[in-house]
């Protein structure tokens, strides 16, 4: 495993060479990002890493370019592991057709979206997604939300943990997302002082799913308090929890 100092190295021989292609930086930031490297060398962050590092130098305009961006270009290096057509043409779509595409492609259409990538313009490209998303009927509502670098690795990050906890969902973030909200909200608690939710695992079911309280069925128990909860995955599965009075 490369050390965060060989890494810090690659990045900056990269950003010094202004190379053609970005395939190889989002490699080692991919690294970089995983290992958690940047903090090791004392950054909080990887945007502020790719801000900070470089000020005054050779590199800096071009780490600074890509700490505005870089989340996107981890997502698509990720995306390109999982389809090898996507990983072979990543240095030969423009970052900006390259950015459209990673929204739609697949193992099964990749050939025909990379091959509109590197023949149409942005325009072009845009208006054939979005024509390409009205002829699917389907229920998920795309909300846009506006972020600073730092606040969108930090829900990037809770996204991946919340990944381990649920279901395969073909790259669609809804589950992980609703885990993590799931979570905020089971921390505020009801006038009686207990968690009206929370997450844990279903005794029935077997799956991480939000636990919504029954208040009606809460057994006093001396000083404790056990209160019940029902899954709403299944429907079916109660688990119950001691509260302190």
């Amino acid at each position: 495993m490369a050390t965060a100092e060989d890494l810090d190295r690659g990045i900056s021989e990269l950003l010094t060479r202004k190379v053609e292609g970005d395939y190889a930086l989002a490699e080692m930031l991919f690294a970089f990002w995983k290992n958690q490297s940047y903090r090791l060398m004392g950054y909080s962050s990887i945007a502020s890493y790719l801000r900070e590092r470089w000020r005054g130098q050779e590199q800096d305009e071009a780490a600074r370019m890509h700490a505005r961006g870089f989340q996107r270009l981890i997502r698509e290096f990720k995306l390109a592991q999982e389809i090898p057509a996507f990983r072979e043409a990543f240095d030969s779509i423009t970052r900006s057709n390259r950015r459209l595409i990673a929204q739609v492609i697949t193992r099964d259409n990749a050939v025909e979206w990379i091959a509109h990538a590197r023949t149409l313009n942005y325009r072009e490209l845009e208006d054939l997604i979005v024509k390409n998303d009205k002829k699917k009927p389907s229920d998920i509502v795309t909300k846009r939300l506006r972020l600073h670098p730092d606040q969108l690795e930090i829900l990037e990050r809770a996204i991946e943990i919340a990944r381990g906890l649920v279901e395969p969902s073909n790259d669609y973030e809804g589950p992980m997302v609703e885990l993590i909200v799931q979570e905020f909200l089971s921390t505020y608690t009801q006038s009686d002082g207990y968690k009206s939710a929370s997450y844990f695992e279903c005794p029935r079911c077997g799956g991480f799913a939000s636990m919504v309280r029954h208040p009606e069925q809460d057994i006093p128990d001396g000083i404790w308090k056990v209160v019940v909860f029902q899954c709403r995955k299944c429907s079916v599965g109660v688990a119950a929890k001691s509260f302190g009075e």
